[in-house]
């Protein structure tokens, strides 16, 4: 466990960083920058998952998500610079950067609605982490759930695919 100062320092740094990189993702001109920014993103949120001591959704995040989806855009940009030359679409950064900071402003007010330092409604659970992750886990009780996170796959697979092809 880390003195309290030491992960507030680590948590900051790995939000900035996060903040710094999805800015960055929106506000690129270039795919492969954007690709490369969202992969840091995705790292900064597998560790800030893994200083509030979740290894099993940071494990999530890195490979699935992260891995998946970086890797797909990856071969998206291989496949796209294979083909013949398209015609080129606008980039609005400005407006890009405009909407993901209207967004992130949304969140922060949904956030702070939440009353996060009251009494708990229930009994603490000491090891709650482990025991969703077991929870979730479990193939009779939330199969559900991956079956959701296969659908998402296989809709980024979709989506991938339709955005490679020629049109």
């Amino acid at each position: 466990m880390m003195p309290l100062q030491t992960g507030r320092i680590v948590f900051l740094c790995l939000a900035a960083i996060s903040l710094g990189a999805a800015l960055r993702t929106v506000t690129a001109r270039r795919l492969v920058s954007a690709t490369l920014c969202l992969g840091i993103t995705g790292v900064a949120i597998a560790g800030l998952l893994l200083l509030f001591a979740a290894p099993w959704m940071a494990g999530v995040q890195l490979f699935v998500a992260t891995g998946g989806v970086v890797a797909l855009l990856i071969t998206e940009i291989t496949a796209k610079e294979a083909a013949p030359e398209s015609p080129r679409r606008s980039v609005q950064p400005g407006a890009a950067a405009l909407i993901a900071g209207g967004l992130f402003g949304v969140l922060v007010w949904m956030i702070q609605q939440v009353p996060l330092l009251g009494t708990p409604n229930g009994p603490v659970i000491a090891d709650g982490t482990a025991q969703l992750g077991a929870a979730l886990t479990d193939p009779l009780r939330h199969l559900l759930t991956f079956q959701a996170v296969g659908l998402l796959l296989l809709v980024t697979l979709l989506g991938g695919v339709y955005l490679g092809r020629g049109r």
